[in-house]
């Protein structure tokens, strides 16, 4: 996976190793679930849990392998602000 993120200050590109991806969501703060909790509300608030993110990433890693290349994130913003996350 590689992470581009330019802005006018700062050109950024990192690449993360699948493993690296998963220990990143196994090492999140509760805080971060907690906060996603409440933003969604009832009925799929319970769904926002560490063990499924952690369990639908293992799922996936497989899928992700298949699809190298394919940019799953491109946000533009309107100060020129670029964000790309490619598997």
């Amino acid at each position: 996976m590689k992470i581009v993120v330019k802005t006018k200050n700062t050109d950024f590109s990192m690449p993360v190793p699948l493993a690296m991806a998963e220990l990143a969501i196994n090492n999140m703060p509760e805080s971060i679930f907690e906060k996603g909790r409440e933003k969604m509300g009832p009925p799929y608030d319970s769904f926002i849990t560490r063990e499924l993110a952690v369990t639908m990433f293992r799922e996936c890693k497989d899928i992700f392998r298949q699809n190298k290349g394919l940019e799953i994130i491109h946000a533009e913003g309107h100060d020129g602000t670029y964000i790309s996350v490619v598997l």
